[in-house]
């Protein structure tokens, strides 16, 4: 699995590229808005920044690129289209053949927004490439959750679920010249859950969870068998079960 600083960078660099997408957007519908001649520009760059999930920027498009202003032949004042007079000057529009307000937003703001989108959909993507091929065992593991809340980084596995039937799995190293051992506090319910750690020659070992219930330390495993910065893997087993555990190494 990726390194958890890197993990975290990678992450808020992809927050970043959507965070000045959604600039761009705001900056290319204010712009655009004002050349249509539109007085709720800012209002509408509002609602393209703070809704989510662009839906401030699609509803921009289906409805507010469809208002515009007119340019009196007159004095120039914009006025809304169907109205008989100029709001101005009070020149009679009815008959007038005029052309509408020539719009100059650009679209580079527009172009750089969909850009940055594009950058950071690649960016996600590779994070979740990236740990497939690190840990396919994660994503190919039989399982069912309902109710699951899970940390999961370098050297610590936390998990609650109110069901839990099935597998969960990931990839784990034990610290060259760490203690080699891991600690377990686990909340068994019901249900039946066991951990194992599996070594490259297939040699699994297993330990319950259920037994470890009421124990007033945490539980310490020990792994001195398993070799140093060998790829092992870490794999729960549950049964119609509910609980929590939290599990601790040195990585």
């Amino acid at each position: 699995m990726l390194d958890m600083a890197v993990l975290i960078g990678i992450m808020v660099a992809a927050f970043l590229l959507f965070a000045g997408a959604i600039a761009c957007f705001g900056v290319w519908t204010y712009r655009d808005a004002k050349a249509r001649g539109l007085d709720s520009a800012g209002l509408w760059t509002v609602i393209v920044v703070l809704m989510p999930n662009l839906l401030g920027f699609l509803l921009y498009f289906l409805v507010g690129r469809k208002q515009q202003k007119i340019a009196c032949p007159v004095c120039g004042s914009l006025t809304e289209p169907g109205k008989a007079y100029c709001s101005s000057c009070g020149t009679r529009l009815g008959e007038t053949v005029f052309a509408p307000v020539e719009h100059k937003s650009g679209k580079r703001m527009l172009f750089a927004g969909l850009g940055l989108i594009v950058l950071g959909f690649f960016l996600v993507i590779g994070i979740f490439v990236s740990q497939v091929v690190a840990s396919p065992e994660t994503f190919t593991a039989r399982n069912m959750s309902i109710g699951q809340a899970q940390t999961s980084m370098p050297g610590r596995w936390k998990l609650s679920f109110w069901y839990f039937d099935g597998e969960k799995a990931r990839s784990i190293r034990l610290k060259h010249g760490g203690s080699r051992t891991m600690t377990i506090d686990a909340r068994i319910e019901s249900g039946t859950v066991e951990a194992g750690i599996t070594a490259e020659d297939g040699k699994e070992e297993r330990i319950s969870l259920n037994e470890l219930n009421g124990l007033e330390s945490p539980y310490t495993w020990d792994l001195s068998e398993f070799p140093v910065n060998a790829k092992l893997t870490l794999r729960i087993y549950g049964e119609k079960a509910k609980g929590k555990f939290n599990m601790k190494w040195e990585q």
